[in-house]
C-alpha cells in the first residue's frame, strides 16, 4: 500500500460526539439518541485512511455484524464486531463526557490505527498506528487533518516517508523527518558534531525541491517496499566529547518497486531522538547512487578538516584503522586486546605524522576517546599505561592546553573503571582517590570542556556521601560558570531538589497513553511520586509495593505517580504486557537525561518524593521500605 499520511480530514468525520448522536452514559441503560445504526458506523473511516489496512466488510458480511454498548474500566464504547465475536470498529470515550474521542480500527480482530481527540474538543489531533500496521504516532496541532509533527516513528517507517516525500515532491513532508534544533541538543552529541549536523539540516531544507524534481529511483509510480540498515549502532558517551551514549543507524536505505521493477534508493544517517528516528541530512547520494557512512567513517576512517588530501602513507594507516574495526565486531576477549592495541597505535602514528597542529590534536583525541572506552570495558587494560604516557607526551612537548585536558580527563575515567573492577577493589579508597582526582582536575583545567562534567561527578559523590552542602556547592559551580554545558540542566534540577522540601512540586509530561498530566490537578491528595525503568531491579520491586499502598489508600486520599525513565520503548512496552500499570504514569523518553529527570537532578533510579495535600514536597528521599509510615501520618 502507498505511504500517504496527508489525506484532508474527511466531511463524515466533521459531526462527532453528541452531533452524531452517538452519545456514551454510563451503563448505556438509556440515551439521549437513538443508537446509530451499523451501516452509519462503518462508514465512518480514518483520517489517514490512505495509509491504513484495516476489515472492510462486504455489504453481505455487514448484515450479520452486530453493534452494541461495551464499557471497560472507566471508558465506554460502541463496537462493531464480525459474527466470530472479533472486534471490527471500536469508538469510544475515554474521558466519561458522553462524546467519542477516540476511533478505533482493526485488522483480524487486532487494533491497526486511532484517532484520537486529545484534548476532547470533538476534532482529532493525533492519529496512531498501531499492531502489525507499526508504531507511528503523529500530532496534528491544528486539527486540519494533515500530520504536522511525528511523536513517535521507527527508523524503517522514516524511510517510507522519505520515498513519500520524494515521490509526492513534498517539502513539509519531508522537514517533518529531520531533526529539530531542540533535539539534536538533547541527542548529546559532542560540539563539533552537532554543528555539523546542524549545518547539514539548514543545506538540506534548503535544497529539497532540486532534488526532488528528479530523485533517481524513485517516481510517481513507485511504493516502498522494505528497510535496508542491518543493525542499529551506538556511540558511547564520551566519545568525541559526546555527553551520553548516542544510537543511530549510519548509512540506511530503502528498496522501492516502480512498475515491478526494484530498486535501492540511499538514505544516510539516522539518528535516535526520544522516540523518533531522525534524518540529519538531505539523501544527497541518490545523486551518487551509493550509500554514505557518517558516523562510524568518520570516527574510524575521517581525516581532519585540513587542506589538502592525506598522503598516501596516511591513507594506508586509515585504511588499516578500517580493517581493524571491522575485525573488532566479531573478536574475543584476547583478539580484541591486540587489535586495540594495533588501533593505539596506528593512531599515534596518523598524529605523529599529521602536518599541522589541529590534524595532530583530532588523532590525539580520538586515540584518549578510544583506549579510555577500551579500558573501562576491560577490553583492553594494558591501555591505561598508554593513556599515562600519552599524557606526559602531551604535557612534555606543551601541546595545547584543552588537549591535553581531553587526554587527561579520559585517563581519569579509565583509571577508576580499572580500579573499581579490581578483585580486591576498596570501595571506599578508590571513591576517595577518584575524589581527589577530579579535584585536581578542575583545579589544573578550570576552563575545559570536561571541567563541568567533573564537577557534577564531584557533586554527586557529595551528595551520596551525605555532605549535601558540599554538592550544593559544586552544583551552584557548574550552574555558574558553565550555563551552557551538558551538566548545567543536571546541576539545576540537583539544586532545586536538595531545595524542595516544604516549597511546591511542578511534574508535568504525558501519560503512557498520550494524554497531558499536571500534578497540580491532585491538589487536595497525598502523593507519591516513584521515578523508574525497567533496566532498574529495585525500581521493579518498589513498583509491587506502590501498587499496593495505592489500592489500601486510595480511599483515604493517596495517588502515586510513576515517572518512567525508559529510553527503550520495546523494553518498556514489553514489561507493561506483563505488569499491568494500575496508577498513571508519565514518561521521558531520554532517560535520566531527559527534562523530566533533569528537573529535579534525579541521578540515580530508583527515586521517590511524598508531596502533601497542599501540594508541597514533604520528603524527598523516600524508600518503599518506610514510606507508608510517612503517608499514614499525612494521610489522617
Amino acid at each position: 500500500m502507498r505511504q500517504d499520511y496527508s489525506m484532508p480530514l474527511r466531511s463524515a468525520r466533521v459531526p462527532l460526539g453528541i452531533a452524531l448522536g452517538w452519545v456514551l452514559v454510563a451503563g448505556f441503560e438509556t440515551a439521549r439518541a437513538e443508537k446509530p445504526t451499523i451501516e452509519f458506523a462503518m462508514q465512518l473511516t480514518p483520517i489517514q485512511v490512505a495509509d491504513v489496512d484495516y476489515d472492510r466488510p462486504s455489504a453481505d458480511e455487514l448484515a450479520k455484524c452486530a453493534l452494541d454498548a461495551e464499557t471497560e474500566g472507566t471508558a465506554t464504547s460502541w463496537v462493531v464486531r464480525n459474527p466470530a465475536g472479533q472486534v471490527l470498529r471500536r469508538f469510544q470515550d475515554s474521558n466519561g463526557d458522553n462524546k467519542v474521542d477516540r476511533w478505533c480500527y482493526y485488522k483480524n480482530a487486532v487494533e491497526v490505527y486511532r484517532d484520537i481527540d486529545g484534548d476532547f474538543n470533538g476534532k482529532a489531533d493525533e492519529y496512531r498506528w498501531l499492531g502489525s500496521a507499526g508504531t507511528r504516532w503523529a500530532v496534528d496541532a491544528d486539527e486540519d487533518g494533515r500530520v504536522d509533527r511525528w511523536k513517535v516513528i521507527s527508523a524503517e517507517e522514516v524511510t517510507a516517508e522519505v520515498v513519500a516525500a520524494l515521490r509526492t515532491r513534498d517539502a513539509s513532508r519531508f522537514q517533518r523527518l529531520l531533526i529539530t534544533t531542540e533535539e539534536l541538543d538533547g541527542v548529546g552529541l559532542g560540539a563539533a558534531r552537532t554543528e555539523e549536523i546542524r549545518r547539514k539540516v539548514a543545506q538540506s531544507t534548503a535544497d529539497f525541491e532540486q532534488l526532488s524534481r528528479k530523485p533517481e529511483g524513485v517516481s510517481s509510480d513507485s511504493e516502498w517496499v522494505f528497510f535496508g540498515g542491518g543493525r542499529p549502532g551506538v556511540i558511547a558517551a564520551g566519545t568525541d566529547g559526546n555527553a551520553r551514549d548516542v544510537y543511530l543507524y549510519d548509512s540506511v536505505s530503502a528498496v522501492v518497486e516502480t512498475n515491478g521493477k526494484n530498486a535501492q534508493v540511499p538514505i544516510g544517517a539516522l539518528v535516535r531522538a526520544g522516540d523518533c528516528w531522525r534524518l540529519i541530512d538531505l539523501p544527497a547520494s541518490l545523486v551518487e547512487g551509493e550509500i554514505s557512512s557518517f558516523f562510524f567513517a568518520s570516527m574510524t576512517t575521517r581525516t581532519p578538516t585540513v587542506d589538502g588530501a592525506p598522503s598516501e602513507s596516511a591513507q594506508q594507516l586509515i585504511t588499516s584503522l578500517d580493517s581493524i574495526d571491522q575485525k573488532l565486531a566479531n573478536a574475543d576477549k584476547e583478539t580484541a586486546a591486540k587489535l586495540h592495541a594495533e588501533r593505539a597505535d596506528l593512531l599515534e602514528k596518523l598524529a605523529q605524522s599529521a602536518p599541522k597542529d589541529e590534524e595532530r590534536a583530532v588523532w590525539y583525541r580520538q586515540f584518549a576517546d578510544s583506549v579510555s572506552a577500551a579500558v573501562q570495558t576491560n577490553a583492553y587494560p594494558a591501555g591505561l599505561e598508554r593513556l599515562d604516557r600519552l599524557v606526559g607526551r602531551l604535557t612534555a612537548d606543551k601541546a595545547d592546553e584543552d588537549l591535553i585536558a581531553y587526554a587527561s580527563y579520559r585517563h581519569l575515567m579509565a583509571q577508576y573503571a580499572h580500579d573499581i573492577q579490581a578483585p580486591d577493589a576498596d570501595f571506599a579508597k578508590v571513591q576517595e582517590a577518584w575524589l581527589g582526582k577530579l579535584e585536581s582536575f578542575v583545579k589544573a583545567y578550570p576552563k575545559s570542556s570536561d571541567a563541568a562534567e567533573a564537577m557534577l561527578q564531584i557533586a554527586m559523590a557529595h551528595e551520596f556521601s551525605g555532605e549535601e552542602s558540599k554538592a550544593g556547592e559544586w552544583y551552584a559551580r557548574i550552574t555558574g560558570e558553565f550555563p551552557k554545558a551538558a551538566a548545567a540542566p543536571k546541576a539545576a534540577g540537583a539544586q532545586r531538589r536538595l531545595a524542595s522540601v516544604g516549597k511546591p512540586f511542578q511534574l508535568k509530561g504525558a501519560t503512557l497513553d498520550g494524554k497531558p498530566f499536571d500534578i497540580t490537578a491532585l491538589k487536595g491528595k497525598t502523593v507519591i511520586v516513584h521515578y523508574w525503568a525497567t533496566w532498574c531491579e529495585p525500581c521493579k520491586q518498589d513498583l509491587a509495593t506502590l501498587a499496593a499502598l495505592s489500592s489500601r489508600y486510595a480511599k483515604a486520599g493517596l495517588v502515586v505517580v510513576g515517572v518512567n525513565l525508559d529510553t527503550d520503548t520495546e523494553a518498556l512496552r514489553a514489561f507493561l504486557r506483563a505488569n499491568r500499570a494500575t496508577y498513571p504514569h508519565i514518561r521521558d523518553a531520554e532517560g535520566l537525561d531527559g527534562p523530566l529527570a533533569n528537573d529535579m537532578g534525579i541521578l540515580t533510579l530508583p527515586a521517590m518524593f511524598v508531596i502533601d495535600r497542599g501540594g508541597r514536597m514533604v520528603q524527598r528521599n523516600a524508600h518503599s521500605s518506610d514510606v507508608e509510615k510517612q503517608i499514614e501520618k499525612l494521610l489522617k
